[in-house]
């Protein structure tokens, strides 16, 4: 079926984040973007039906052309990426790109969503109060608190970046669990030689900031540090300076053209944005190249038809 639908102009980049099974962690379930199983199914899916792309070989000219093109990405760094996907991808014989948020590897900086998780989860209380940061309360009403999760993630997303912390030390008291130590989270993250290891097994490594702020919501001044030191410390680390970049989020409003502006003037040739959709020769902006998210639910039907129609399919 798929190859009788025909081809298709453009490209079509498909984010991932975590791949694994989420309710064996304490952690922001909804950063999952598969099952392994699930996983390995989508590759071989692809690799059978498709032209998986290249990271460094995407431009232009293959976002006018016609095919049936899909390029594979990866934000933030997690551990998984590399014990999980760069194992299926290996097998598969597939080049994926993967963002890397710097701080987390080095163990100076947590995940702000799974932060808000573990919080949460090991908090004896049963609701979080309509206080300082919240308009309503927010009920721990489901077995695994994971409504609750998402309600206070959505409410951190949306602050302006300095207010960040500040909502994190309200919930930590508003939760009576202590903060979660940036040294404690390590062991969620990629080392950096098995970031070496992946990049010699021919993937991508691009920058992701260093602490995964929302760059629209911090100063231009602060945008430029949080981009240019992630991109610097990769190069210090693999000895080659990434040309690729993904925003934080990346959802609409997330970045700004200035955002844009000094993500180019610090040499990343291209840029990638998380708001569905898929590249094409009509909407071809190097540092605005849209992705369709992934979430681990998405079943099997779904993805076959948001890779085999993406110009239908791949908006969310």
């Amino acid at each position: 079926m798929t190859r009788r639908i025909g081809a298709w102009r453009g490209v079509l980049v498909i984010t991932h984040h975590r791949i694994g099974e989420p309710t064996d962690s304490r952690l922001d379930w909804d950063l999952w973007s598969a099952r392994p199983d699930d996983f390995a199914a989508q590759v071989r899916f692809l690799s059978r039906n498709f032209e998986l792309v290249d990271p460094g070989a995407l431009g232009p000219e293959m976002a006018r052309a016609r095919g049936r093109r899909v390029l594979l990405t990866f934000d933030d760094g997690y551990r998984d990426n590399y014990d999980v996907a760069y194992r299926v991808l290996r097998e598969h014989g597939v080049r994926a790109a993967f963002f890397i948020t710097t701080g987390f590897l080095d163990g100076d900086a947590t995940a702000w969503w799974d932060e808000i998780a573990w919080m949460v989860r090991a908090s004896e209380r049963r609701t979080v109060p309509a206080d300082g940061f919240l308009d309503g309360t927010v009920e721990f009403d489901d077995p695994n608190r994971q409504g609750a999760v998402a309600a206070l993630r959505r409410t951190c997303a949306s602050l302006p970046g300095r207010d960040i912390s500040g909502f994190l030390d309200w919930l930590s008291r508003a939760t009576a669990v202590p903060r979660r130590d940036p040294a404690d989270a390590r062991a969620d993250w990629m080392s950096w030689d098995q970031l070496r290891e992946i990049e010699a097994g021919g993937m991508t490594v691009g920058a992701h900031t260093v602490t995964h702020p929302v760059l629209s919501s911090i100063s231009l001044e602060d945008q430029r540090r949080e981009v240019r030191q992630s991109i610097e410390r990769i190069e210090e680390e693999l000895g080659s300076r990434p040309d690729l970049f993904s925003y934080p989020v990346g959802w609409r409003g997330s970045f700004t053209d200035q955002t844009k502006a000094l993500v180019r003037d610090s040499g990343a040739r291209l840029a990638f944005s998380n708001y569905g959709g898929f590249v094409s020769g009509s909407n071809w902006d190097p540092h605005d190249i849209p992705r369709a998210n992934l979430g681990v639910d998405t079943d099997a039907a779904v993805f076959r038809a948001m890779t085999t129609i993406p110009q239908l399919f791949a908006r969310w």
